[in-house]
């Protein structure tokens, strides 16, 4: 697993997520989320968003057999309707499947990162983006904010729009810290559908004051 760190300019480069209030997107059987919430010395300010159903009781198990603080959202952090779908070991929520992906069709809940702070009444500081390819809908415009015509739920294009720019930018007002996973890039055989060009992402978190 590869993994890229971006942090501003007040934020030491050796990073801990131990005083912060952290949002994992991707939790799965919870190893990650444990360890962070050990640093945090189970203080309960850890946001784990996992919206696959099949690992949810795990999850908590793990959580509790190990007593570990955190919030957690069984859902995915997007403006639009996602599945899940099959990604080598492990599953990923995507926003256009193919006909030939395996998905599991239940609903999948969604709720958008505003959203998501107010629910849990925290202004997320630190961002982890281990979660399989989902930047793209954690980022991508809300519908009413998209130009007219526009219909599709991610944006994969080189270049981020102005809006686009300045939506992230509003995201990330609060936040110190972005880990990403680097795991669905383009052009890979393991990546059928929604496949990530991390460098436009990593272009716009350089442009918005973040160093790598």
């Amino acid at each position: 697993m590869q993994f890229s760190l971006f942090f501003s300019p007040c934020v030491v480069s050796n990073v801990t997520l131990c005083c912060v209030p952290p949002v994992q997107l991707g939790g799965r059987f919870g190893t990650t989320s444990c360890a962070i919430a050990s640093q945090q010395r189970n203080s309960g300010k850890l946001v784990v968003v996992e919206p696959d159903r099949d690992v949810w009781f795990i999850l908590a198990h793990n959580q509790q057999l190990h007593r570990c603080s955190f919030w957690t959202f069984r859902g995915a952090v997007s403006h639009t309707p996602v599945v899940v779908s099959s990604a080598e070991y492990a599953t990923r929520a995507i926003s256009n499947p193919s006909a030939s992906s395996p998905t599991n069709k239940a609903p999948v809940v969604v709720m958008n990162y505003f959203a998501l702070q107010k629910a849990v009444n925290m202004s997320f500081t630190a961002i982890l983006i281990d979660c399989e390819g989902c930047i793209e809908q954690l980022f991508a415009l809300p519908p009413t904010h998209r130009p007219a015509g526009d219909s599709s739920s991610v944006t994969n294009e080189l270049d981020i729009s102005e809006s686009q720019a300045k939506h992230v930018r509003t995201m990330l007002e609060t936040v110190k810290t972005i880990i990403i996973e680097t795991d669905m890039k383009q052009q890979t055989p393991h990546c059928q559908h929604d496949c990530v060009n991390y460098h436009k992402w990593f272009a716009l978190f350089s442009r918005l004051g973040y160093k790598q």
